[in-house]
């Protein structure tokens, strides 16, 4: 994910299936915000769709957790 995503350099050289991946990966959105906040000085929500997507990816992941862990092991 990290290097789909473009922490390690551009992604604009990818095949376009990779990119279309990418554009689906939350750390992809992370990034972005990241990097404008720390080159330009925005704010971390001034691109509202990419916190939009960061807060999904981390309620699909809650809901996921709370559903599927359980403190007793599953009796197979």
């Amino acid at each position: 994910m990290a290097f789909l995503s473009g922490s390690f350099g551009s992604t604009k050289d990818y095949p376009q299936v990779l990119q279309a991946v990418a554009d689906v990966l939350p750390l992809t959105y992370l990034i972005r915000l990241m990097q404008a906040a720390y080159f330009h000085g925005t704010s971390l929500v001034h691109d509202l769709g990419a916190v939009a997507v960061v807060v999904a990816w981390g309620v699909a992941g809650l809901v996921v957790a709370v559903r599927r862990f359980e403190w007793q092991p599953r009796e197979k």
